[in-house]
């Protein structure tokens, strides 16, 4: 057997059911003996989104994302998706192999040195004959690290033959550290101490599957219950539920946060985007749960943080409150539960914008109504964030993924790929702007090659909109960030997408027709957006 067959037959056993990749001198033998053995591979465009579709195949489904890119600019063209996957903490394995060592190689790099800026981990295959000893290894160190792992298997080693069987084991994941009582009495005194409570939500609770945990604790404390972005959808039938927690709250959950004194943030960064620059939790009382003691403070300074999976933690505290009496908050529940509801989330004064656009929150709402109800929804990064997010939603806390952990342009194009090799069959929408949909227009022709049932909505305003507002802030003309692009739904209608073009909300319960009777693959609305209408606050 030669390395590439054992590299293939290894890999084929894992815990993934597909393979994403562009093929390239580093890995071609590897691709096509998988592929003749019946695994599942999907080709992409470019190699960002190999690497952004094995991401997002881990953050929707939790098992193994799997990529293969080729050596040199291979390998550069996936560092910005590789450093998207770092900083999400997804349990990535990125296969590629470093050239022969030959100084004259055009394609000459250093891969650990580009694991190491991405922030991700480098390991190799020292030896052909150890192959699959490496390979665990590898595989170890991304599953207790949560993070993705750079694979380098030497060019000289593909053809290789081993004279013994190669096995990869399967990672071993860390138990959810569950803390002692004692180590959680502190942050329970201290929320029990306080009179207006906020528990935040985010990704490391949908990921812990901590919803009934922190909505019982919710129960016992009297605290009301937030999200960030990313854990958006977990309370969203729950009654003591604001919504989203930061620079995207609506008027009434602001007015909540500033009235509140104790924010106990499970699973959350509390980022800039989440504590508002700071603004959200100036005068309160704050607590941190999170099982990566690094994230405690990482961001903004706690008064209390408890170290430990947040289920587990949300769940000791509730065993410690059980039989207790709720304390009396019934004048803060009584007065804040009015703001709860999905009417009043969902509130506000639509704006006269250019004739053939559309106000990007009303267009939202009404996109949201008449959604599939098993969607998943997929976000780019861009302006159209602020109008689309607090107003579009998912079937599930897991079925949400937005690709903005590096707030790079250009990946959710290939984040609708991954979550949709993961849910197969299933529809997904894609929030995407005009210019995130060039940077990475190449992708659509994998979701049309692939037949992916994705709703790709495209928020135009022929700008790049962050920039026109800053240009007009700092006293320039905000033309200059204008892109002048072609006719998007004809672009896309060109690569075998149904292409719609949207200028009012008629036309989006018209497009509705495309996907009524179920999809078949991938269907594109070029939504026209105002770019002199700011949602923008900041």
């Amino acid at each position: 057997m030669k390395l590439y067959e054992a590299m293939a037959s290894m890999i084929a056993k894992l815990d993934s059911e597909v393979l994403f990749g562009l093929m390239g001198d580093a890995n071609l033998h590897m691709i096509c003996d998988y592929r003749k053995a019946g695994g599942r591979y999907i080709r992409t465009v470019h190699e960002a989104g190999a690497v952004s579709m094995a991401d997002a195949y881990h953050r929707s489904s939790g098992r193994t994302g799997l990529a293969t890119i080729t050596h040199g600019p291979g390998l550069t063209n996936a560092m910005t998706a590789l450093t998207e996957a770092a900083r999400a903490r997804s349990e990535v394995l990125v296969i590629s192999g470093s050239t022969p060592a030959e100084p004259t190689n055009p394609q000459r790099i250093d891969l650990a040195q580009i694991a190491a800026t991405a922030g991700a981990l480098y390991e190799r295959a020292y030896k052909p004959e150890t192959i699959g000893r490496d390979l665990t290894r590898a595989l170890q160190r991304m599953k207790t690290s949560r993070l993705p792992v750079l694979f380098d298997v030497p060019s000289d080693f593909q053809s290789w033959e081993l004279e013994t069987p190669q096995i990869a084991h399967m990672p071993h994941a860390q138990r959810p550290r569950r803390p002692f009582a004692a180590e959680v009495v502190p942050a329970l005194e201290l929320i029990l101490a306080s009179e207006r409570p906020i528990i935040i939500a985010g990704r490391g609770a949908v990921v812990a599957e901590a919803e009934e945990e922190l909505a019982q604790l919710a129960e016992q404390t009297g605290a009301l219950l937030g999200t960030t972005i990313a854990g958006k959808e977990l309370f969203r039938s729950n009654a003591r539920s604001i919504g989203i927690v930061g620079g995207l709250s609506d008027e009434r959950a602001a007015a909540i946060l500033s009235d509140s004194d104790c924010l106990i943030a499970f699973g959350a960064a509390l980022n800039n985007w989440t504590s508002f620059d700071g603004t959200i939790t100036q005068g309160k009382r704050v607590v941190q749960i999170d099982q990566d003691g690094a994230a405690i403070s990482a961001y903004t300074p706690v008064d209390c943080g408890v170290v430990g999976d947040v289920r587990a933690v949300a769940a000791t505290m509730n065993e410690i409150l059980s039989g207790n009496m709720e304390p009396e908050r019934s004048a803060w529940l009584d007065r804040m539960t009015p703001a709860t509801s999905t009417a009043a989330a969902s509130s506000f004064t639509p704006a006269v914008t250019s004739p053939g656009t559309v106000d990007i929150r009303e267009a939202a709402t009404a996109l949201n109504k008449v959604l599939p109800a098993d969607i998943a929804f997929v976000s780019d990064v861009g302006r159209f964030n602020v109008g689309t997010w607090p107003y579009l939603h998912a079937a599930s806390p897991e079925a949400l993924l937005t690709m903005n952990y590096f707030a790079s342009l250009g990946l959710g194009i290939s984040g609708a790929a991954g979550i949709s090799a993961a849910r197969p069959g299933k529809p997904t929408l894609l929030a995407v702007g005009d210019g995130g949909l060039m940077m990475g227009v190449g992708e659509l022709a994998t979701l049309v090659r692939e037949s992916f049932p994705v709703i790709v909505t495209a928020w135009n305003d022929d700008s790049y909109g962050f920039e026109h507002f800053r240009l007009e802030r700092y006293g320039f003309d905000a033309d200059y960030s204008s892109n002048d692009f072609s006719d998007l739904a004809a672009l896309a209608a060109g690569m075998g997408m149904r292409a719609r073009t949207i200028r009012s909300i008629e036309d989006i319960e018209q497009a509705a027709e495309l996907w009524t009777n179920g999809l078949t693959g991938p269907v594109f609305l070029d939504i026209k957006i105002d770019p002199h209408h700011n949602l923008i606050h900041w």
